[in-house]
């Protein structure tokens, strides 16, 4: 059995190994039936409703203002998206 050396660094930072603002397509995060729902879709959909698939669960991020911190322009964006949408399902 191989086995790997822990990827996790402590810095004594609230952003741990990343840097503010970086945007979440540099955040390394495991996708469920989002991510798999998202890579059927690609041909199917435009980019901003692709990338903001994968993130349908990460509900830490879009309902309850969690890890704003790691956000950019574009993230800011999509979170303003989700917001419309879940109004429009209520």
């Amino acid at each position: 059995m191989q086995t790997f050396p822990s990827t996790r660094r402590s810095t004594g930072s609230k952003y741990g190994i990343y840097k503010p603002n970086c945007g979440r397509e540099n955040v390394h995060m495991s996708f469920g039936h989002d991510g798999y729902i998202a890579e059927v879709m690609k041909p199917y959909l435009s980019g901003a409703a692709i990338y903001m698939l994968p993130f349908h669960s990460f509900y830490a991020w879009h309902r309850h203002g969690a890890y704003q911190y790691l956000e950019n322009e574009k993230d800011k964006a999509i979170r303003d998206g989700f917001e419309t949408i879940e109004i429009l399902l209520r």
